[in-house]
Formats: C-alpha cells, structure tokens, sequence
C-alpha cells in the first residue's frame, strides 16, 4: 500500500517520505516542517492515532489526512475528533488515474 501511495503522490509531483512505523513517523513530523502528513491508523509500535494525538498536544497544526482501513463511523469520529483535518477510506484512486491503492 505504501509504495502505490507513494507513486501515485510523487505522480502528482509532490515530495514524500515514509516512516517505517509511528515511532519513527512521530520522530519525523516533529524535527522536519512538513506541508500535510498522510496518516494510516494501523501503524507498528504506535499506531497512527497516539501519532495524531501526539502530534496535537505539541500545538502542531499541519494537516493530517487519515488514511485508513478503519471504515466505522466511530472510527471516523474519533479520528476527527483527536485533530486529523479529513478522514479517506483505504481503497480509494487518485484522480485522473485507473490506479487504484487498496491496503
């Protein structure tokens, strides 16, 4: 899934980098000035939403998608609710393009 979502985004001519896990994604989004973070909710060692919560209690105000395949409204809600500026549902296609990235 990381790597469709990664080309399909550099096709879109935006830079991107990967965290392996949420430690590490946490580590980055707080020593680089990113413009938006692309945020899964199943993450290894910690997952996506201590990462979104994390990330809030510093002040940060970057915006933060959550990507995920938690499709419940609860989850929705909750994701909302802890900061994340939108929520998208794993699959989904980008647009202009027959690729779809499916997790």
């Amino acid at each position: 899934m990381a790597r469709a979502l990664i080309r399909g985004l550099k096709g879109e001519h935006f830079e991107v980098d990967l965290a392996k896990d949420g430690e590490q994604g946490l580590e980055m989004a707080t020593r680089e000035p990113y413009k938006a973070i692309v945020l899964d909710w199943n993450l290894a060692k910690l997952d996506g939403l201590s990462v979104l919560r994390r990330l809030r209690k510093t002040g940060s105000a970057v915006p933060i998608l959550m990507l995920t395949a938690r499709t419940g409204v609860s989850d929705r809600a909750r994701g909302l609710r802890v900061g994340a500026d939108d929520y998208l549902v794993k699959p989904f296609a980008f647009r202009n393009s027959w690729r779809a990235c499916t997790g």
